[in-house]
C-alpha cells in the first residue's frame, strides 16, 4: 500500500498588469519567502528540526469539536477532530526523517513502513497508548499518514524601510 498527500497545483496566467505604489509591503509568504530573499535577509537555523508523525484515522466514535494538545514525555502531541475521525500529530523524540534527504517542507511517505516505521499502525497504537491513554475510540482505518519536520529558524531582521515580514 502506498500513502502520501495531495499536492495542489496551480498555473498562473497574467491577464492584466497594473502599476501602483503601495505604502507598505507585508511579506507573509512562508519559509521560502520571496520577500525575505529579495530583501537579502538571512534566515538562520536556531536548532534541530522538530519531527512529527501525523495520522488521519477513521473511528467509530464522534471525535467532538475540540482540539486537544497533550504535553507528555518531553513531547507535544495534538488531536484534531475531523468528520468521521480525527487527525493526530505526535512529536517524535528520536530523529526519524533524514534531514539531508529532505527536499520539501513535508515528506510524502510512499515507501511504506519499512522506510518509515514510525508511520506504521503499530507505531500509531503505541504512541496513542503512551501519550493519550484516555483516547479509546476504535480506529477502523488510517488512510493517510506523513512524516513532517518543522525547522527552527529565524529571520535576521523583520523589516527594512516600508517592507516587513510577518511570521519569520
Amino acid at each position: 500500500q502506498t500513502v502520501g498527500y495531495a499536492v495542489a497545483r496551480t498555473e498562473w496566467t497574467v491577464g492584466r498588469t497594473d502599476k501602483f505604489e503601495a505604502a507598505f509591503v507585508i511579506g507573509a509568504d512562508g519559509h521560502r519567502s520571496t520577500v525575505r530573499r529579495l530583501m537579502g535577509i538571512d534566515f538562520q537555523t536556531l536548532g534541530d528540526a522538530q519531527q512529527f508523525a501525523v495520522f488521519e484515522c477513521r473511528t467509530g466514535a464522534d471525535p467532538g469539536r475540540e482540539m486537544r494538545v497533550v504535553f507528555t514525555q518531553g513531547a507535544t502531541s495534538a488531536l484534531w477532530p475531523m468528520s468521521g475521525g480525527s487527525r493526530w500529530s505526535f512529536e517524535l523524540l528520536e530523529p526519524a526523517v533524514p534531514v539531508p534527504a529532505r527536499v520539501k517542507d513535508r515528506i510524502a511517505v510512499d515507501l511504506g513502513p519499512a522506510r518509515y516505521p514510525m508511520l506504521s499502525e503499530e507505531s500509531f497504537q503505541k504512541l496513542v497508548a503512551e501519550r493519550a491513554p484516555w483516547f479509546d475510540a476504535p480506529v477502523r482505518e488510517i488512510p493517510w499518514r506523513i512524516a513532517v519536520p518543522f525547522d527552527r529558524r529565524l529571520a535576521g531582521v523583520f523589516g527594512k524601510d516600508r517592507v516587513w515580514l510577518a511570521g519569520d
